[in-house]
């Protein structure tokens, strides 16, 4: 997954590369850094997912305050499932589009 993720990434910005219109975002990467440095994005927990759903209806979608994992505090993981982030990991990335907009003078 992780070299078809990083070749897609790559073409799209070789194809579409950044310009006056044009701000390429990369958030697989920016999930990635989380990851391995959460004290820098004060995270605790960026394994565990913030919601304890059953396997079959493992989606964010459905996680709610009654089926929180009790374990993880949703305010500082990152996932709330295996795949999507918790409020604060959209935040987090919030912040990072919100960084790149106004490096490039957009915002």
């Amino acid at each position: 997954l992780d070299i078809l993720v990083t070749t897609f990434n790559a073409k799209l910005k070789a194809d579409l590369p950044d310009s006056a219109i044009v701000l390429n975002v990369d958030a697989y990467s920016a999930s990635k850094d989380e990851v391995a440095n959460k004290a820098k994005y004060n995270l605790q927990d960026v394994t565990n997912t913030a919601c304890s759903l059953p396997l079959a209806t493992s989606s964010s979608l459905t996680c709610n305050a009654s089926n929180l994992n009790p374990l993880v505090n949703p305010n500082t993981a990152v996932f709330a499932d295996k795949v999507h982030p918790t409020p604060y990991g959209h935040l987090l990335f919030a912040t990072y589009v919100l960084q790149a907009m106004t490096n490039k003078g957009w915002y």
